[in-house]
């Protein structure tokens, strides 16, 4: 599939009248998916049916079911999730952004918004529509801009209609790239592809948390997925400062908060995890937390990808299973409640919410079940020969 540059809408196009919308915001924005998605506000919301892009933007979906978008009800659906928190606190910056943007852009100057059309929601259905279905491309403009420079090689953020429509897979997907004139850009299958097959796309590896922020989406055994665990170590330890020294050096893991009597932790727990004999940070992490001698020190120093004693050991496997099994506890419903959910009939967005909890609340319970696993593997080791 080839799709003609001209049809390309890009950070570098020049948009609104004798081009003064884009130099306009590029003069104030230098983030290339805030640009283009301010331009196909423009194009949308401003030029309307006369723009050159009107035909690709009447197909692009009006409703989209980023977390972004929930009402204060459909926030419910995202109770005991990290997602809560994060789409609230995304909100909130993107109101502030939006406020920034009307000082800036509205007005009855050359190249601004009219008052009337610059809502919030518009703008954050702009901004979230550059972020699902944007490409990262390199185009090389016809001439040098009034500098004099080139932009010859410039990676540029571009909406590229048609393209833009295909499907997220990871099986499989298509690659795609301007060809050697950078006149067009040309997608291709990496496989035999039987007629009328579709054509798929993928976004990199992405656990729902981004999916469901960013595109509205989250997928059902997402092998990118990631959860975090929380945890706090105060100066009522009597290791205090040797844990923080060891984490930092031997983890390089800085505390997100810190004081002068606690550092509070957050450590990534990935699909699968901890399901082999080292997990990359969290086991390692909580086994200098579980320390309680200064021979484990001793020990720690030394490396700790590997149990430091079955003291620790035990302690270390006992605080990743509580710690699942309290954030369980926090969703106000169960993994079962959900999986009968899905089973129903749910609106888009609730489906979104629903399928990111549940599939949450399913990495919790597997790491417990794990943890607990290798827990009763210590306490009852086999003997030799035994089956």
């Amino acid at each position: 599939m080839s799709i003609p540059r001209v049809t390309i809408l890009s950070d570098l196009s020049s948009i609104g009248p004798n081009g003064a919308t884009s130099d306009l915001i590029r003069e104030h924005v230098n983030e290339g998916l805030e640009v283009v998605g301010l331009f196909l506000f423009y194009e949308r919301f401003v030029a309307k049916e006369a723009s050159f892009w009107d035909p690709w933007i009447q197909i692009l979906p009006k409703e989209l079911s980023n977390t972004i978008f929930f009402n204060e009800a459909e926030m419910m659906e995202l109770q005991g999730s990290p997602l809560y928190d994060m789409t609230e606190h995304l909100q909130g910056q993107l109101l502030e952004t939006w406020q920034r943007y009307c000082r800036l852009f509205v007005g009855d100057g050359p190249g601004q918004f009219p008052d009337e059309e610059f809502t919030l929601e518009r703008y954050k259905w702009s901004l979230a529509t550059s972020w699902a279905r944007t490409f990262l491309v390199t185009l090389v403009p016809d001439d040098s801009n009034e500098s004099g420079e080139t932009n010859e090689n410039k990676q540029a953020t571009a909406f590229i209609p048609l393209a833009d429509l295909l499907n997220y897979n990871t099986n499989d997907p298509c690659g795609g790239d301007m060809d050697e004139t950078y006149e067009f850009f040309k997608v291709w299958s990496n496989s035999p592809l039987p007629a009328d097959h579709q054509l798929f796309i993928e976004y990199g590896s992405k656990g729902n948390t981004e999916l469901t922020l960013y595109y509205g989406f989250a997928l059902e055994n997402n092998p990118f997925n990631v959860i975090k665990l929380a945890y706090e170590i105060n100066d009522t330890d009597e290791f205090f400062a040797q844990k923080l020294g060891l984490i930092k050096t031997l983890l390089s893991i800085e505390p997100y908060i810190a004081n002068q009597s606690s550092s509070y932790f957050e450590v990534s727990l990935r699909q699968g995890e901890p399901n082999a004999e080292s997990s990359t940070t969290v086991l390692p992490f909580i086994r200098i937390h579980a320390i309680k001698s200064e021979g484990e020190i001793e020990a720690a120093k030394e490396g700790v990808q590997t149990p430091l004693s079955l003291e620790n050991e035990t302690a270390a496997i006992q605080l990743l299973e509580e710690k699942c099994r309290t954030c369980l506890a926090h969703y106000p419903t169960s993994i079962e409640d959900d999986e009968r959910l899905l089973s129903g009939s749910l609106s888009s967005k609730e489906f979104v919410a629903v399928m990111a909890r549940l599939e949450e609340k399913r990495m919790y319970r597997f790491a417990a079940e794990q943890a607990r696993g290798r827990l009763l593997a210590q306490m009852y080791p086999l003997s030799p020969g035994s089956s």
